[in-house]
């Protein structure tokens, strides 16, 4: 078997057409990454009869990072349907009082081609009073951390649940133009990467 993904909770390995996910955390992360699973409506199943393995009967699983390079970024389309894929899971956690709080290139896989899932449940918190308690250090190097975890943290710390959208838009604006671009190149660029037949006419 060959490891295709790894994170601190969890590893993916590829055996032979279908791929294994091995927890190697507690259940609490397989309860959540089964949930955010079936909201992609992608099927699993436990054929090891163990409740730390899950198996995915998919054709294909790989990093965004990895499809991104691949694809020479993401089109207008792809875009679109990352952060629908996003948003089903983001809905599916507020279901549980639970939030990403942010998001990393690396922890997105593609499944198929067309499937975007967020494969780190160390990111997932619980919500109490729209709030999120911040009680460990988070890894400051990432791209996409919204502005109120760039700087230096005091712990604890609560940051607001809805803290992931500016992470995710992070996210989106690189996978369109390939770096985390400020708000003036995005204008510069917004009439090139919009297909014009995606632009509904203005109201009066």
């Amino acid at each position: 078997m060959t490891s295709v993904y790894a994170n601190d909770v969890l590893q993916v390995k590829k055996n032979k057409n279908k791929y294994d996910i091995v927890f190697l955390d507690s259940s609490s992360s397989v309860d959540i990454l089964t949930g955010l699973l079936s909201s992609l409506h992608i099927s699993y199943k436990d054929e090891t009869n163990k409740k730390d393995i899950i198996q995915l009967n998919v054709h294909s699983l790989q990093t965004l990072d990895q499809f991104i390079q691949k694809k020479n970024l993401l089109s207008f389309d792809d875009a679109l349907i990352l952060l629908e894929n996003i948003s089903a899971q983001i809905f599916n956690l507020e279901r549980k009082e639970k939030s990403f709080l942010y998001f990393d290139l690396h922890d997105i896989v593609v499944i198929d081609d067309h499937k975007y899932l967020y494969m780190n449940p160390d990111h997932i918190y619980n919500i109490v009073e729209n709030d999120i308690k911040l009680t460990k250090p988070i890894p400051l190097k990432s791209l996409f951390l919204p502005p109120e975890l760039k700087k230096k943290l005091t712990l604890p710390l609560q940051v607001h649940n809805t803290s992931y959208m500016y992470s995710l838009a992070l996210i989106s604006i690189y996978c369109l133009f390939g770096k985390a671009t400020t708000e003036t190149v995005i204008k510069e660029n917004i009439k090139t990467a919009i297909p014009k037949k995606s632009l509904a006419p203005l109201d009066p």
